[in-house]
């Protein structure tokens, strides 16, 4: 099984994905459910790990409804990733204290990235506080 990052650029996207417990990707990617999905995002001191989820349920566009089809049309996603588990990191973890940052993508780059399983555990070890959603 594959693990990856996925990188959120807005605001109100971080927003959904944490309501929702959702990430609509358009990277196409081999998703499986039980995959480690890890969340960064652009922060005041550069890209950091927002969180992790692990997904549960995978929806392409026609096993989704209208609504959800026609915003996922104008944005370019193609997939609804649905996680059992969610968790926000706070503080965020900058990419740049973790094994990440030695790689060499960098930023947007890092979308769609594999993720090892040693990785993520020490991502997660970096991280003060998890909070489950």
């Amino acid at each position: 099984m594959q693990n990856y990052i996925l990188r959120i650029v807005k605001d109100d996207w971080e927003k959904q994905v944490f309501a929702l417990k959702a990430y609509y990707a358009g990277v196409r990617r081999g998703w499986e459910k039980g995959s480690t999905i890890f969340l960064i995002k652009k922060t005041e001191s550069g890209d950091a790990f927002i969180g992790y989820g692990i997904i549960k349920d995978i929806a392409s566009l026609d096993e989704m409804d209208d609504k959800e089809k026609e915003m996922c049309i104008n944005n370019n996603w193609n997939r609804k990733l649905s996680f059992g588990k969610l968790v926000r990191f706070e503080p965020p973890v900058p990419v740049k204290d973790t094994v990440v940052g030695k790689w060499g993508q960098k930023g947007a780059l890092l979308h769609g990235t594999p993720i090892s399983q040693s990785d993520i555990e020490s991502i997660t070890k970096i991280a003060k506080t998890k909070i489950m959603l």
